[in-house]
């Protein structure tokens, strides 16, 4: 079959992949949502048990429990360089990831509700495939974000939706890509990339100083973004719970509708105390999304990266 003409119509059965999930005694909870597993995945790194992601999301809670009583009675690092060559990255990752997705789902003829997920090996599938994986992985990556923050001593940044979100975010997509690395959620990874594209970009011009900080006057509309991506996404899920794909495991997007509804409450809450309750926007720091990946102090030129969502 040539690529021009490929198109996941057929809606194939998650393939069987018994897998060592949970140690005893934990292997009760293989039953309820790993009947089936993808197996095309199963040898990426930190696919094949939850273990791993267990101690990484654990060892990060310690980080921000820890972390900030390690550093205080020691001197704000000077991180400059290190974040603003960690901005790049993500930008260049999030873009990869978007481009994957737009391109790989145009050749593919995905279509925007009930997209079922292609399991075979197909070169197109795989690659899809390989892009769930990789937009999982990378939500370990954004652990920086919280490092930073310690390092620089920007404790009031390790708010409860950056933590829940980082904390969270990976788990679940480590579910997603285990049963459903393809189809239907695809487009949440496109348009997250295509957030954290304009995320990272701003945070990276906004290390190079006052100079160019003054033109960063569109940072308020980041946060009106994030919002409208959860909406977007909400949306999404919501409409897909009403697909008759009887081998799609629905409960991703239920688990999807939930979350993202706790995530948008969180984001709006935010956007409402930082810039509708603003009493003196001069003495007020404006942090745009700082639960979830970092902010620009715009008053005294300092800068924190670590940022606000995914």
């Amino acid at each position: 079959m040539e690529e021009s003409n490929y198109t996941v119509t057929r809606l194939s059965p998650l393939p069987m992949e018994p897998p060592v999930l949970f140690p005893f005694p934990l292997d009760w909870l293989n039953a309820p949502f790993f009947e089936r597993r993808d197996p095309r995945l199963i040898d990426f790194p930190m696919m094949n048990a939850i273990i791993p992601n267990i101690v990484l999301n654990a060892s990060y809670v310690l980080m921000v429990l820890v972390g900030p009583l390690i550093m205080k009675p020691l001197k704000a690092f000077d991180l400059g360089t290190p974040i603003r060559l960690y901005n790049f990255i993500m930008v260049l990752l999030s873009a990869y990831m978007l481009f994957e997705c737009i391109h790989t789902g145009y050749i593919s003829n995905y279509t925007l509700f009930c997209q079922p997920v292609d399991y075979s090996y197909h070169p197109l599938a795989i690659r899809m495939a390989r892009i769930v994986w990789m937009y999982f992985f990378t939500r370990y990556v954004e652990f920086f974000d919280t490092l930073f923050f310690i390092l620089r001593k920007k404790n009031n940044q390790l708010s409860f939706l950056h933590v829940y979100h980082h904390t969270s975010i990976a788990v679940t997509w480590w579910v997603t890509a285990n049963v459903a690395a393809g189809g239907m959620m695809v487009h949440m990874v496109a348009l997250n990339s295509f957030i954290h594209v304009i995320m990272y970009t701003y945070y990276g011009l906004s290390t190079l100083g006052p100079e160019v900080q003054k033109y960063l006057w569109w940072k308020k509309h980041l946060t009106k973004l994030q919002l409208f991506q959860f909406c977007c996404m909400l949306i999404l899920m919501a409409g897909n719970t009403q697909c008759d794909d009887k081998h799609f495991p629905q409960f991703i997007n239920y688990i999807g509708v939930v979350y993202c509804t706790t995530i948008l409450s969180l984001f709006l809450n935010f956007y409402i105390q930082t810039y509708l309750k603003k009493k003196n926007p001069k003495n007020t720091t404006e942090q745009n999304g700082k639960a979830v990946n970092g902010s620009h102090k715009s008053d005294d030129k300092n800068i924190s990266n670590g940022k606000k969502h995914k």
